[in-house]
């Protein structure tokens, strides 16, 4: 194959890569917030759990400002806890 060839492709595969990455990615939510303790203060180190009614549970963990995100949520309702 020649270098042109390449490179013209290259661009192609990238964008049937990231709408195929999109197509599956439909339909799902991501949960972000922030631990805050009862004073305002940020909590680094948190887990944050979002449980689904069928019993699914996602978890993330707090960064050094408190913030936490859960990529990849079905739609529907989660109970959603905090520990620390």
């Amino acid at each position: 194959m020649n270098k042109r060839f390449l490179t013209q492709l290259l661009p192609v595969a990238l964008l049937v890569l990231f709408a195929t990455a999109n197509l599956f990615a439909q339909g799902t939510g991501t949960l972000r917030g922030q631990v805050l303790d009862p004073s305002g203060a940020v909590v680094a180190g948190a887990t944050v759990t979002a449980k689904s009614a069928s019993g699914q549970t996602a978890t993330a963990t707090s960064n050094s400002q408190g913030v936490y995100e859960i990529k990849g949520l079905a739609p529907g309702a989660y109970a959603v806890t905090v520990t620390a």
